[in-house]
């Protein structure tokens, strides 16, 4: 019988109605460290508690009250783990309860494992049902950008024209502003599709912080919340990513101005960054992938977040803000999806005291990209290169081609992957300006494999607002390296082709 008591891997000791230990297991001593017979004759609050008295609920007395079985299933800190403990009044010949068996079994390992299967499962609802609003966003987006890009460029055409004391001057630059807020909604929209089409790059947190910081963004939510405060703290050998500094510093933006709003008197804003390595203990916790990071962290002072609304603060048009007057509802969806896009994680921390979201980033070792600074349209002049514009929507073409004409190029435009195949049969240009897009038919890339077979080497920028991200991938592999997001600007339009057309 002793064999068999010592072999049972689960803890068991017998208390006597004092809680006093006159039998343990090898396994209850191996567990707690301590030898056999040290046990004995010790109490089992002060082994298990390490308290003179025991706890309110404790099982030994409801059955010394009851004279019946009971379990309970809790967390026992001395032993470090989740168990399940039986246990059982022991009676002697005459009847008479004098003590209980107790027989506890280690459930942390289950613990761990029905844990981190709850939350993969309602991280997959999560992320299945912003798939769903996702690709709903992502089609009305697609169709909506290419009626924007008339409201975005015909104005700024239109300003080229008019001379400088001209009363429709402000007009129509009231109507090129208006256009531009409303790409820039249709932005976030793509942006919660997943699949916004966006060049990556090797950066660091630190200079995009700074950045925001400068920008007019940040000037306008300072002069709008007076009452607040901002602070960084950056680590100064901070890791680089590769990342859209787009889309991350949109993330500061909606994060800062989230943190200013819910701030009603006085208070502040800490933009911090830290490295960090994630271990499978850690990150299971915060469902962040063992690695290593470059963390990006907000915290704010305000008056936090109900526990209620946590779940669902990062579902697009989830706020508790006035729809129209403050925000559209996808600020915390656009950086969900951000985060979600670059293969990181987002955690948020909220209290009365205030909220602190932490943005983890994979890390990239390479040397941060030098940007490029925005360069002056008379800089950006051409040579009468020859453009070939390839997209479905006559729009596109027409404004596409009206801009490289004012830079000089001498253009030429088709509305099909097929027609543009068919032209260079017999033609050659010197760049292809490629919707990725094109329907029916073949779309940017299909367009651009058949093109390399007639001419190797052809030069291309990739114009698209949205796309499949593995799609641009691949026709950036097949040699189409420059990319401009729709709707563009006379100056990008133009440093895009430039930098391409340069390249050798």
């Amino acid at each position: 019988w002793e064999r068999t008591f010592d072999a049972v891997p689960d803890l068991i000791f017998i208390l006597t109605k004092k809680l006093e230990i006159t039998r343990a297991n090898k396994a209850m001593s191996e567990k707690l460290g301590i030898p056999l017979e040290q046990l004995i004759g010790r109490t089992c609050n002060e082994i298990m508690h390490a308290s003179d008295a025991p706890p309110e609920d404790c099982p030994h007395l409801k059955v010394m009250e009851n004279q019946k079985p009971h379990s309970v299933e809790c967390f026992r800190a001395l032993l470090k783990g989740y168990f399940h403990t039986t246990v059982s009044p022991l009676f002697d010949k005459n009847g008479e309860c004098y003590g209980s068996v107790h027989v506890a079994r280690d459930m942390t390992a289950q613990k761990k494992m029905e844990k981190a299967k709850a939350k993969a499962e309602t991280k997959l609802q999560k992320a299945e049902k912003m798939q769903a609003i996702g690709l709903m966003a992502g089609g009305v987006a697609h169709d909506l950008n290419n009626i924007l890009s008339g409201l975005v460029s015909y104005p700024e055409l239109l300003l080229m024209k008019l001379p400088s004391d001209s009363d429709l001057r402000e007009d129509v630059a009231a109507m090129k502003d208006a256009g531009k807020r409303a790409a820039e909604v249709v932005a976030d929209l793509l942006t919660i599709a997943r699949g916004v089409a966006s060049v990556k790059q090797i950066a660091n947190l630190n200079d995009l912080v700074e950045e925001y910081l400068q920008s007019p963004e940040h000037k306008k939510c300072k002069t709008l919340y007076g009452n607040v405060t901002y602070s960084t703290d950056l680590a100064p050998d901070l890791l680089t990513i590769n990342c859209s500094p787009v889309h991350i510093k949109k993330c500061l933006m909606n994060l800062a101005m989230n943190g200013a709003e819910a701030i009603d008197n006085r208070g502040s804003i800490t933009i911090s960054t830290r490295n960090q390595e994630v271990h499978d203990l850690v990150g299971s916790e915060n469902q962040v992938e063992e690695g290593e990071y470059a963390v990006l962290i907000i915290s704010d002072t305000g008056s936090g977040i109900d526990e209620k609304d946590l779940d669902h603060i990062f579902e697009p048009f989830y706020t508790k803000k006035i729809m129209g007057m403050s925000g559209t509802g996808l600020g915390l969806a656009v950086v969900w999806n951000t985060v979600q896009d670059h293969g990181g994680a987002v955690t948020v921390h909220s209290s009365e005291d205030g909220t602190t979201f932490e943005l983890y980033f994979p890390i990239c070792l390479k040397k941060a990209d030098d940007l490029d600074e925005i360069t002056r349209i008379e800089n950006l002049q051409g040579n009468g290169e020859r453009i070939l514009v390839i997209d479905d929507e006559a729009l596109q073409r027409d404004i596409a081609c009206r801009k490289l004409s004012i830079f000089g190029y001498k253009t030429h435009a088709v509305g099909s992957g097929e027609e543009a195949v068919d032209f260079l049969r017999d033609n050659s240009v010197d760049l292809l300006l490629l919707d990725m897009l094109m329907e029916p038919g073949m779309n940017g890339r299909e367009t651009y494999e058949e093109i390399i077979k007639l001419h190797p080497g052809q030069k291309a920028v990739i114009a698209s607002g949205f796309a499949e991200n593995n799609e641009v991938e691949k026709t950036r592999l097949l040699g189409a390296r420059g990319f401009i997001k729709k709707p563009y600007t006379m100056s990008e339009l133009g440093l895009a082709v430039q930098k391409e057309l340069k390249k050798k």
